[in-house]
């Protein structure tokens, strides 16, 4: 973040918003096998507040629970590692995710949360994210979803009485050690009329700017270019 700020900098730049419009948080488990995870999905050994759930076989096998914009997948990371052809990603992800060794079995453990999910969240910008991240982590892999030692009690609603699997307990700490611990952060959606839409009226004046000089009217003064967004926007709405 620091060093992309520095960057529009150097460039002369100025930045008057940040939008964060994706996160991608992720696990990577050398030594771990699909097989626990997969054995508890078929069982439906899971809570999960998505509606989504499924599997793929094409480089491994996949989980998939929920949809853009909130999701997480687990897969077979060596799968796909060893089915891929840049000999340089590989030899990245043996040094930097796997300690410098090939590993026998590797599992990735992966949230995808993409703007509007963030947004519901209560997180808007970098800074949102960064202050509110222990939170969100702990929430994603203990609330929203976990995979369980027993059978899940859905006909009467006690879900939360099952067991968290060991294995899954070994994902939230391992979450947690690097997000941080829960601060009590809320997680509310963001006030929609609290955002700051100063930024959208200047882009649709530079809209309405950049029609007028198609229009050669380029140099209009204030009143002038009101008018010209008036009978505009009538127009558009006819």
């Amino acid at each position: 973040m620091k060093r992309g700020r520095e960057f529009v900098v150097s460039l002369g730049g100025t930045i008057l918003k940040e939008k964060l419009s994706r996160v991608d948080i992720a696990l990577d488990m050398p030594g771990v096998q699909m097989d626990v995870f997969l054995a508890a999905f078929r069982e439906e050994r899971y809570i999960c507040r998505a509606k989504s759930v499924g599997y793929a076989k094409s480089n491994g096998i996949t989980l998939r629970l929920g949809e853009s914009p909130l999701l997480i997948r687990i897969y077979d990371k060596l799968a796909e590692t060893i089915k891929c052809a840049n000999a340089l990603k590989r030899f990245a992800m043996m040094e930097r995710r796997w300690g410098g060794i090939m590993p026998g079995e590797a599992v990735r453990v992966e949230f995808e949360i993409r703007r509007q999910a963030l947004k519901d969240r209560g997180i808007d910008s970098v800074n949102d994210y960064c202050t509110k991240r222990p939170d969100l982590v702990y929430y994603l892999a203990d609330e929203w979803f976990r995979f369980t030692a027993d059978i899940v009690d859905r006909e009467n609603k006690n879900q939360s009485r099952a067991k968290v699997l060991p294995l899954w307990k070994e994902v939230q700490a391992a979450f947690q050690s690097w997000a941080g611990c829960p601060q009590g952060c809320s997680l509310a959606p963001l006030d929609l009329e609290r955002v700051d839409v100063r930024q959208l009226f200047k882009q649709a004046l530079g809209v309405i700017k950049t029609a007028a000089r198609y229009q050669g009217r380029s140099n209009l003064k204030n009143e002038e270019l009101l008018a010209y967004a008036r009978g505009g926007l009538k127009w558009a709405l006819c």
